[in-house]
């Protein structure tokens, strides 16, 4: 890959993570039952919050969201505010087999992240849910929606977060965490692609 194309990639990273970040904070906003639990303060960072209740609940989550494989960019989100071992995937994204993509799925402090996106056949299910049960790890199930993860993972689920579909409002919070600035309004917009328009 060529130091431009590396560059893009960055950028195109950067920009899906917050996107992502953005959707998140949406969805543990709506998620009510949640908040209640945690007892909530205003002016909390409502991310670093819910990772850190993660690190110490190690709960089962369910990520409901069109976006394919949102639940390996969450992982890392939640990993910028607590500190784990280098988190085990399944299915493998190189063989797209169930088996872990390195490592040992259980070890201690070790998250565990289930894509059920495009493979719901699940090799050994009855043992994973088994390892699951008896482990001190926590488990990030991601789906298009929960009835595609087969029915012996429902039991283990503490928590199922819905991420919405972007809005305007969103690509408005998007801009503003990319840009570190509000987005400008159209008729702004127009003004200044006018004013910078040769006559």
């Amino acid at each position: 890959m060529t130091v431009a194309g590396k560059n893009l990639a960055k950028v195109d990273h950067r920009v899906y993570k917050t996107w992502l970040k953005v959707l998140f904070r949406t969805a543990l906003t709506n998620n009510i039952e949640w908040q209640q639990r945690m007892r909530i303060k205003p002016g909390v960072d409502i991310i670093e919050h819910f990772a850190k209740y993660i690190e110490h609940v190690v709960p089962v989550i369910a990520i409901e969201s069109s976006l394919p494989y949102a639940e390996h960019l969450l992982i890392e989100l939640i990993g910028e505010h607590v500190k784990f071992n280098r988190p085990v995937f399944m299915p493998s994204l190189l063989s797209g087999n169930w088996q872990a993509s390195h490592g040992k799925p259980f070890d201690a402090r070790t998250p565990l992240v289930l894509s059920f996106h495009e493979s719901q056949n699940v090799e050994n299910s009855l043992m994973l849910v088994h390892g699951i049960e008896t482990s001190d790890n926590p488990v990030l199930i991601g789906c298009n929606r929960l009835n595609q993860v087969p029915l012996e993972f429902h039991r283990l689920i503490d928590i199922t977060l819905s991420l919405p579909v972007a809005s305007a409002q969103h690509f408005e919070q998007i801009f503003e965490e990319l840009f570190e600035e509000q987005l400008p309004s159209l008729p702004a917009m127009e003004s200044e692609a006018k004013a910078g328009s040769p006559r």
